[in-house]
């Protein structure tokens, strides 16, 4: 608001991880290739087990960087 922009956050501190991905999995993926929903579908797990919880809004560049320390394990 100092810099003159006002960014809503409501919406996306109201939704988590976990809603979003599923949102994509039943409204995007249906529209790509099998394969590379297949694809999709199975990257979404792990991901939606370690951020589903979070609000999309809480997920910082911290905890991206933890998932992905956590990944390469």
């Amino acid at each position: 608001m100092v810099r003159g922009l006002f960014l809503q956050r409501g919406p996306s501190e109201r939704m988590t991880f976990e809603k979003a991905i599923h949102r994509y999995l039943a409204e995007v993926t249906p529209t790509k290739r099998p394969f590379t929903q297949i694809g999709a579908k199975l990257r979404a797990v792990p991901l939606t087990a370690f951020f589903g919880k979070y609000s999309l809004a809480g997920i910082t560049p911290e905890l991206v960087a933890e998932y992905r320390v956590l990944a390469a394990a």
